[in-house]
């Protein structure tokens, strides 16, 4: 078995991988949880399926509300763009909360959801991973305030890779800028059932 999968009476699914599953068990997979009608989707793996990443941009979630990717533990994505490619092609019009983790770059994630205007509809965007560039992070802000006025809450580790100064600037272009640590944890919930 190369993953773990639950539905709750919430139509909260969590699915955890422990392996690479197939191409076709990742549609499949993917295509029961579609036919579910889910709230929720909390993916989580180390590393998460890229199989899987694709196979969620296919169908339709008319009802998705929440979706929460853990990219993986030991390391970070190492496909940030079909992460991007996934949140900006996906068929969600009620999805307002977006949590992902582990990415290899923060900077360019928000920068290219920024452009294809993709956060506009959210209410909250977490993302963990890398920031690599202080100057760079406060341009990719600066130029998508607009793409990101409509977040109650944009989390980000920024205290753990920008300084005080910087952090500081951050928050006045975007008031919903937030480090991770001052939210609450996204809860993982570990006793699943198939």
């Amino acid at each position: 078995m190369t993953f773990k999968a639950r539905k709750d009476d919430q139509l909260r699914w969590q699915i955890t991988f422990m392996g690479e599953p197939t191409e076709k068990e990742c549609d499949d997979l993917v295509a029961r949880i579609a036919a579910s009608g889910p709230r929720e989707i909390h993916a989580f793996g180390d590393p998460l399926p890229i199989d899987f990443i694709g196979a969620l941009g296919n169908p339709s979630f008319p009802a998705l509300e929440r979706l929460v990717l853990g990219l993986g533990v030991a390391k970070p994505c190492e496909d940030d763009d079909m992460v991007v490619g996934l949140l900006s092609r996906l068929d969600a019009p009620k999805l307002t909360i977006v949590h992902v983790d582990a990415l290899e770059d923060i900077n360019s994630v928000i920068d290219q959801l920024a452009t294809y205007g993709q956060t506009r509809a959210w209410k909250e965007l977490r993302l963990g991973g890398a920031i690599d560039n202080d100057q760079d992070f406060l341009e990719i802000i600066e130029k998508s305030t607009a793409a990101l006025a409509g977040l109650d809450v944009l989390g980000l580790p920024i205290a753990t890779y920008l300084s005080a100064k910087n952090v500081a600037k951050a928050r006045a272009l975007c008031p919903a800028l937030r480090d991770l640590a001052e939210l609450p944890p996204v809860p993982r919930d570990t006793s699943h059932v198939n």
